[in-house]
C-alpha cells in the first residue's frame, strides 16, 4: 500500500460489514465508512451521540453484510428547565435573536445553559457561510 492510501484510510477508515451485520463497536471517537452490502455509510462516534447513515446506494449488491441507520444517545435528555430558559430569553428578546449553548458534561451526564453574548442581533439575520447566504432572499 502506498503511502496515499494509508494517510487516505486513516483519516477515512473504511470496515467491510460483517456478514451477520453486527459492526465492532468503534474505538475512538470520529468517523469511519462502513461498506454494506446496499452502499457506504458513514458512522460518526462523538462522546454525546453515535450516528449511522447511508452516503451513497449501490446499484449491484455488495458482497458486504448489512447495516442498519442509527441515532444512539450516549448522554442524557436536555433539562426541560433549560429549553425553558432559552424560549423565555429568546421571547424577550424578539424580535431580535440571541446566542446560546447546551453543554454536556461527560463525567458526570450533566447539562449547563450558558447563554452567550451576542456581537449583533436583529430580526434581518441571516448566516454567511461564504458561498450563500441563508436564509435564502
Amino acid at each position: 500500500m502506498m503511502n496515499m492510501d494509508q494517510a487516505i484510510l486513516q483519516a477515512f477508515p473504511l470496515l467491510a460489514a460483517p456478514a451477520d451485520g453486527v459492526l465492532p463497536q468503534a474505538t475512538c471517537d470520529g468517523m469511519r465508512y462502513v461498506a454494506a452490502k446496499d452502499g457506504i455509510w458513514r458512522e460518526v462516534t462523538l462522546p454525546w451521540i453515535k450516528v449511522r447513515h447511508k452516503v451513497a446506494d449501490s446499484v449491484l449488491e455488495l458482497p458486504y453484510g448489512g447495516v442498519e441507520e442509527c441515532i444512539e444517545y450516549q448522554c442524557g435528555p436536555v433539562p426541560r428547565d433549560s429549553i425553558r430558559q432559552f424560549v423565555d430569553e429568546a421571547r424577550a428578546a424578539a424580535p431580535n435573536e440571541i446566542a446560546a449553548a447546551l453543554i454536556w458534561n461527560q463525567t458526570n451526564d450533566e447539562w449547563r445553559y450558558e447563554r452567550r453574548q451576542e456581537i449583533s442581533a436583529s430580526p434581518n439575520w441571516g448566516y454567511d457561510v461564504g458561498y450563500l447566504l441563508w436564509p435564502f432572499e
